[in-house]
C-alpha cells in the first residue's frame, strides 16, 4: 500500500486540494480513498488531514460515511473501543436503525431463536442464489452492524449475536449482501454457543462463504474463510487449517482488511500452540506475526497474542524474563507480567481479552498436567 500512497499524494497534489462544482465527485473519492490508504499505511496523522478536509466538505451525510468507516477503523485499531462503539450507534441511528446493546443473556437467546425459526423456513440455495439487497441505506446499515462486532467482543461478546441477528432479519426481508455474509456466521457462532448445535454453525458459516463467492466480493472472501478456518476443527484436526490461516492472513494484508486480520491471527496462534507442531517453530512464527501486528498498529490483536505467545514460551522452558520486551508492544509501562496483563483487562472491562487470558492460563495448567488449577479456571 506504499505505491498507493504515493499515487493518492500526487493524486491530491495534482487536484491542488479539494475543488468543488464539477470537480467534487473527483474530490470526494479522491480523500476518501486517500485517507483509506493512509490508514493502511499506518500514517494515522495524514489519515486525520485527508479526513478532516472532507467532513468539512462534504455536502451530505452520506458523503461522510466512507471517512467515518475508516476513522472508525483506526480508532478500533489503537484499543479506543468506547469512542468508536459511540461513533457507530450515531450512525446507525441517523441511518434509521435503532438497536440496543445491552441486551441480556436471556433477551440475547431469545433472538438467536427467532432468527432460527427465520432460517428454518429457507435453504442455504435460497441465501446464495435469491434476493439481493437493493437498497444502499440498507447495506450501509449491515456495514455499520458489522463494524460494531469489534467494539462488543472487547466490551460486551454476548451482544455480538444480537447485530449479527438483526442483520439476518434484513437480509431475509430484503435481500442479501456480502456484508449479510457475517451476519449468518455470528449467528451460527450464537447457536454453536448456546446449544452447542455444531451443524446448524457449520451450514451458515459455509452458507455465508459461497454467498460471497457467488457475488464476487473478492474483499469479503478472506474475512469470511477466516471464520470458516477458525470453525474447522469441529470436523478435521487442528493441524489441517493451519496453513490455510498462514495463507488467509496474506489474502487479508492483500485486500487491507485489517478489521479481521486479528482474529485471524490470533486463531493462527492459538492453533499453532494446540495442534502437536514444534512448539520452536511455533515460538518464531508467533513471534514475527506478534512484531507484525504492533508495526500495523492492530493493538486489539496484541493482548491475547502475548498471552498466548508467553503461554507457548512457558511450555518450551524459556525465562520470561527475557521475553519482557514483548510487553513493552502494548505501551504501558504498568504491565511487565501475565497478572498484571490479566488485571488490566479486568480494570477496563476488556471482557473479550479477558476471556482469552483466562483460556490461555487454562491450557497451559492442562498441558501442564495442573488439572487442579485447570479446574479452577
Amino acid at each position: 500500500f506504499q505505491s498507493a500512497l504515493f499515487y493518492m499524494k500526487a493524486g491530491v497534489a495534482l487536484l491542488n486540494g479539494w475543488k468543488d462544482g464539477e470537480y467534487y465527485d473527483v474530490s470526494l473519492k479522491l480523500y476518501e480513498s486517500a485517507a483509506l490508504v493512509s490508514y493502511l499505511n499506518t500514517d494515522i496523522g495524514l489519515m486525520q488531514q485527508y479526513l478532516e478536509i472532507l467532513f468539512e466538505h462534504a455536502k451530505c451525510f452520506e458523503d461522510r460515511l466512507h471517512g467515518y468507516l475508516v476513522m472508525i477503523q483506526s480508532l478500533l485499531s489503537n484499543g479506543k473501543h468506547v469512542e468508536a462503539m459511540k461513533k457507530i450507534l450515531f450512525i446507525l441511528q441517523e441511518l434509521g436503525e435503532s438497536i440496543s446493546i445491552n441486551a441480556t443473556p436471556k433477551e440475547v437467546y431469545i433472538e438467536l431463536m427467532s432468527t432460527k425459526a427465520l432460517l428454518d423456513t429457507i435453504s442455504p440455495a435460497d441465501v446464495i442464489n435469491g434476493k439481493r439487497m437493493a437498497d444502499k441505506w440498507l447495506r450501509w446499515r449491515l456495514r455499520f452492524l458489522q463494524l460494531l462486532n469489534t467494539p462488543l467482543y472487547m466490551l460486551q461478546p454476548h451482544a455480538i449475536h444480537v447485530t449479527a441477528c438483526r442483520t439476518v432479519k434484513l437480509s431475509v426481508e430484503h435481500g442479501f449482501c456480502s456484508d449479510s455474509a457475517v451476519g449468518l456466521q455470528i449467528y451460527g457462532f450464537g447457536v454453536l454457543n448456546i446449544q452447542n448445535d455444531v451443524e446448524e454453525c457449520l451450514k451458515w458459516n459455509h452458507t455465508a462463504l459461497s454467498l460471497v463467492k457467488s457475488l464476487g466480493a473478492k474483499q469479503m472472501i478472506p474475512r469470511v474463510t477466516t471464520n470458516v478456518n477458525i470453525l474447522a476443527y469441529w470436523k478435521e484436526p487442528l493441524q489441517a487449517k493451519i496453513e490455510s490461516l498462514k495463507e488467509n492472513h496474506h489474502e487479508l494484508l492483500m485486500v487491507g482488511d485489517l478489521e479481521i486480520l486479528p482474529l485471524n491471527a490470533i486463531h493462527f496462534c492459538r492453533q499453532s500452540l494446540l495442534c502437536g507442531r514444534n512448539l520452536q517453530t511455533a515460538q518464531k512464527e508467533c513471534a514475527a506475526l506478534l512484531h507484525e501486528m504492533h508495526q500495523l498498529r492492530q493493538m486489539n490483536a496484541l493482548i491475547g497474542m502475548i498471552s498466548n505467545h508467553m503461554s507457548i514460551l512457558k511450555l518450551i522452558g524459556s525465562n520470561y524474563d527475557s521475553e519482557e520486551p514483548l510487553f513493552r508492544l502494548l505501551g504501558n509501562s504498568e504491565i511487565n507480567s501475565l497478572d498484571e496483563l490479566l488485571q488490566f483487562c479486568k480494570s477496563n472491562r476488556l471482557v473479550g481479552p479477558t476471556q482469552q487470558c483466562y483460556f490461555d492460563r487454562l491450557m497451559l495448567a492442562f498441558w501442564s498436567k495442573n488439572n487442579e488449577e485447570a479446574a479452577q479456571y
